[in-house]
């Protein structure tokens, strides 16, 4: 059993609103002003409305903006407003948005924001919320990021075109990895931690995905032994990563790991494009940590590209015509798998993982091309 002092905590706990009514959390205004660049604010209320108010706040706060005679050294006629705002981003306390408010906006224009939101909830018939900006970080910073000191473990990366609605097979492939720990969930989306069960993680996952707003790790298991994670991003392209870390991991667990994932990318092959297994994982995929890939193009040519040399790999036609080494068929029309060598050999302190990775570069030839200038415009793969 998990001690308390090793279990995955939330940064805060949501809570219930202590008073009936809109109100905006003291000092939000000055955190956006502080935080300008790379704001979050947020909507805490039960109200399912609530994320439809902030989809209106979300178009008024975007014609905030000033000209010349607010910020004179703009040239007349020019303005400024906010550089970014994010799709509304799913949480469990409460949705939220992103925003780069740019460094002209004047003051005056970034504190009207929360005053804009609670606008919107009054009127979008919400009775109960609380407009602040969350507090982001806490236990799950130890598993983000390459190069932190949590240890990886094995990992597959699932790709599909962002033009495609995420599948959901991923969906349950994702909460089904994670139910092999438990069914308590520590959650992180958009910077923001909390704390969740399996059911109520399914429903947020799929909300995510949809939304197109922000990564997603979600977290099973005990930090001080192992856990299994699910990474989810859809902002520009649709890439769940799903691996199993930790300091009790040992090496033939990291096998056994590796395999399993291999299992699932064979059972929803046709809802997948490309995937890839390693054993040399941290939360998500990074061909260039992990096998010292440039994988410029990777995103928009999927499913004629292959992000990095792994130990297994799902492909599809677009990848065969491209390859000059054999890959097997699998029973699903146009999907085939890449199995190169024996998974043991490439754990990360194995001589063999380096030579591993420059057969299987071989074998997937032109899958590694990089995109070139079209003459009638835009961008194209070197032809075959």
């Amino acid at each position: 059993m998990s001690s308390p002092a090793n279990r995955v905590h939330p940064a805060g706990k949501p809570g219930i609103l202590a008073r009936m009514g809109i109100e905006i959390a003291e000092g939000t205004a000055q955190r956006l002003v502080h935080e300008r660049s790379s704001a979050l604010i947020q909507v805490r209320s039960p109200e399912p409305a609530a994320s439809q108010a902030l989809e209106v706040a979300r178009a008024r706060i975007s014609r905030l903006e000033a000209g010349h005679d607010e910020v004179p050294y703009l040239v007349p006629g020019e303005t400024a407003g906010p550089k970014m705002i994010s799709e509304v981003i799913p949480e469990p306390a409460g949705p939220m948005l992103a925003l780069d408010l740019g460094e002209d906006l004047p003051l005056a224009k970034i504190r009207e924001i929360p005053g804009l939101i609670a606008a919107a909830l009054h009127e979008n018939g919400v009775t109960e919320a609380s407009v602040r900006c969350p507090e982001r970080g806490g236990a799950l910073d130890r598993l983000i990021r390459y190069g932190g000191r949590y240890p990886l473990g094995a990992g597959m990366l699932l790709w599909a075109p962002v033009r495609r609605p995420v599948p959901e097979s991923w969906v349950d492939a994702a909460i089904s990895w994670l139910s092999g720990l438990g069914g308590h969930l520590a959650v992180n989306v958009g910077g923001v931690q909390s704390e969740t069960d399996l059911e109520t993680g399914r429903r947020l996952l799929r909300q995510v995905a949809d939304s197109r707003s922000a990564h997603c790790l979600m977290v099973a298991g005990d930090l001080a032994e192992r856990v299994r994670t699910v990474h989810v991003t859809t902002v520009f392209t649709n890439r769940f990563t799903l691996a199993e870390r930790g300091p009790a991991l040992a090496p033939p667990d990291r096998v056994r790991t590796a395999e399993a994932l291999a299992a699932i990318g064979r059972d929803i092959a046709a809802d997948v494009e490309y995937a890839a297994v390693d054993l040399d994982v941290g939360d998500s995929f990074s061909a260039s940590a992990q096998c010292g890939t440039y994988t410029g193009g990777f995103e928009h040519w999927g499913t004629e590209l292959a992000e990095g040399a792994y130990w297994w790999q799902l492909l599809g036609d677009g990848h065969l015509a491209r390859m000059t080494g054999a890959c097997t068929p699998l029973p699903v029309p146009g999907r085939y798998e890449l199995s190169h060598g024996d998974p043991g050999d490439w754990l990360p302190d194995q001589p063999s993982r380096a030579r591993l990775q420059q057969e299987c570069r071989q074998l997937l030839g032109r899958c590694f091309d990089q995109p070139v200038r079209n003459p009638a415009g835009g961008l194209m793969l070197p032809q075959l």
